[in-house]
């Protein structure tokens, strides 16, 4: 990211010293009341920053205060277990996002004295830290001149200018206006304070313009483009369905941890597509697996959790599994159900495992 407030002119156009102006005095007046803000650190922005990312404000203020109370400070993180940072985060999805923190936080104890270094090129060499969440955080944390673009201030900066367009260049645009508008000595606050007016007033949709502070300086809003600006690219939702199989042995239930992908350090249930050959694949699955007796239980709501791009059904089935020689194939273990949540699971399946125990009883 380039530096860019420190190259503004002498004399601002009148455009950005008003927008400035307008939004530093409504963000002073419908601030919320955010942990985050409360007690400010380096650490504290890091940590909200991560989280934040692809994740709405009220998802993530329980996850960061639960986060806080049981990892204080980077040294608690580095010397924490993979299996339990990811029991911490679960609910909070992109797990990928946690397992970058715990990274981080190695390197940082190593290599810069257990603190969160305040050069922005230094902050981009550590995992999970890309050209947004740098800038946030010298700015937020270190009071340093650097814009943030964001979803929101890229929203909110488009719609001023009537910008179009979802390339690199309007991405450039929008830096610019920032860094000429971002007042040298509240960096930190104006940025927030134009992510807030994203969160809150200049929706993605619905955007409520008769509520915004910049409204007689937004040439969307002049021409009745607000609807249409930023661009919008076509998407379609990738429909995936599985037969989820809960295999029950003695109090226990059999589970695997991945090691790769999306869900690398979390453990899985076994699964099968459901598509239409379920009760052969079940049968595969079962006699390639076990040497013992397997009796069918009563099954489980179906389910559909969707991700960014798809939506997985799950239809969960229970097995009980009886007999000698109950040892599942190569990756495969039994973990306790009483346990059970000491272990880190994607939050669809441990909504299914919430159920399980209910029927359990």
């Amino acid at each position: 990211m380039t530096r860019l407030a420190s190259n503004r002119t002498t004399k601002e156009p009148d455009l950005t010293a008003t927008f400035r102006r307008k939004l530093i005095r409504w963000f002073a007046t419908h601030r919320r009341d955010l942990p985050w803000r409360r007690y400010v650190s380096p650490y504290s922005v890091w940590i909200s920053e991560i989280m934040l990312q692809q994740t709405v404000v009220k998802t993530v203020i329980p996850f960061f205060e639960r986060w806080l109370g049981r990892f204080p400070d980077i040294a608690a993180i580095a010397s924490a277990d993979e299996r339990e940072v990811l029991t911490l985060w679960e609910g909070l999805g992109y797990y990928g996002r946690a397992r970058n923190i715990l990274r981080s936080a190695r390197l940082i104890v190593q290599q810069h004295g257990g603190r969160l270094p305040d050069s922005y090129n230094t902050l981009r060499e550590l995992p999970g830290i890309g050209e947004c969440t740098a800038a946030a955080i010298m700015s937020l944390a270190f009071g340093k001149s650097y814009p943030v673009v964001d979803a929101n201030a890229r929203r909110v900066v488009s719609r001023i200018l009537a910008l179009r367009g979802l390339d690199r260049p309007l991405e450039e645009q929008v830096k610019t206006f920032l860094g000429q508008a971002m007042p040298p000595r509240k960096a930190g606050q104006f940025n927030e304070a134009i992510m807030e007016l994203g969160q809150t007033v200049c929706l993605s949709r619905g955007p409520l313009c008769e509520s915004c502070p910049l409204k007689t300086l937004c040439f969307a809003f002049r021409k009745n483009l607000q609807d249409q600006i930023p661009s919008k690219t076509a998407s379609s939702t990738i429909q995936k369905r599985s037969i989820l199989l809960l295999l029950i042995s003695d109090g226990r239930i059999m589970a695997r941890r991945k090691e790769s992908g999306i869900f690398a350090g979390l453990w899985l249930l076994p699964t099968i597509p459901d598509n239409g050959r379920t009760k052969t694949a079940i049968s595969t699955f079962i006699g390639r697996d076990f040497k013992a007796e397997i009796s069918p239980l009563p099954a489980l709501e179906l389910r559909t959790h969707h991700y960014t791009r798809y939506a997985h059904r799950l239809k969960p089935i229970v097995y009980d599994v009886t007999g000698k020689g109950v040892r599942p194939a190569d990756g495969w273990r039994w973990l306790r159900l009483a346990e059970i949540y000491s272990y880190p699971f994607p939050s669809a399946y441990r909504r299914i495992l919430d159920e399980l125990r209910v029927a359990q009883r």
